[in-house]
């Protein structure tokens, strides 16, 4: 049921904008028209997110000093952080999910891989095709996941290879994923707005 009259007014005072373009707006994200983000989001700059992707509450996402490519189906948790250097790009295979509270700088994440809550990807790091990396792992710079293993640990290490049940898990659990973010976008604005209300009332004021 839809709760009625427990929906906070927007805060006039914020200048938080979910999508910012840079250079004069010639620097801008390319968000496809089925993908979610959340109001609260932050996407800078060069950023690509493809089809039935999910950026979730507090996410970052900054292609500020390099481009930032989400591929289709991924699910992006809650307070994750991914950011792309002058040097190493972002870019993220389709059917990725990453854990909340992660923070990936200029790395390289293949298809159907899984990045536990609280991990650090760090420059230059891959992770092969099917790989896992176990909650609060770090991966530093320059390691390498190959295909279809678990890592864990800080610095992480190898841990197993996966079963054949890890290899299929992952897209049915993206799919209800997007479900659930499906309903999140009948109820949202596709970005947050406060600013065109904020701005607009300063003109009002000035005249």
């Amino acid at each position: 049921r839809r709760a009625v009259g427990r929906v906070a007014a927007p805060d006039l005072a914020s200048n938080h904008r979910t999508v910012l373009a840079l250079d004069q707006e010639h620097i801008t994200a390319y968000i496809q028209p089925d993908a979610y983000v959340a109001p609260t989001a932050a996407v800078v700059g060069n950023v690509t997110i493809n089809n039935h992707a999910a950026a979730m509450p507090n996410v970052v996402l900054r292609g500020d000093l390099g481009s930032v490519w989400m591929g289709a189906h991924n699910v992006i948790e809650e307070g994750c952080v991914v950011v792309a250097t002058p040097e190493f790009d972002v870019e993220c295979g389709a059917w990725v999910h990453i854990g909340k509270g992660s923070v990936l700088t200029g790395c390289t994440i293949s298809p159907c891989c899984v990045i536990g809550p609280g991990c650090v990807i760090e420059e230059g790091a891959k992770m092969g095709a099917y790989t896992r990396l176990e909650p609060k792992s770090v991966l530093r710079s320059g390691d390498e996941i190959p295909e279809k293993e678990v890592w864990g640990g800080n610095p992480a290490r190898f841990v197993r290879k996966i079963t054949a049940d890890e290899s299929y898990d992952t897209q049915p659990l993206m799919e209800r994923v997007f479900e659930v973010t499906s309903q999140y976008m009948r109820e949202f604005l596709p970005y947050g707005s406060q600013y065109l209300e904020k701005e607009r009332l300063t003109k009002s004021e000035s005249k």
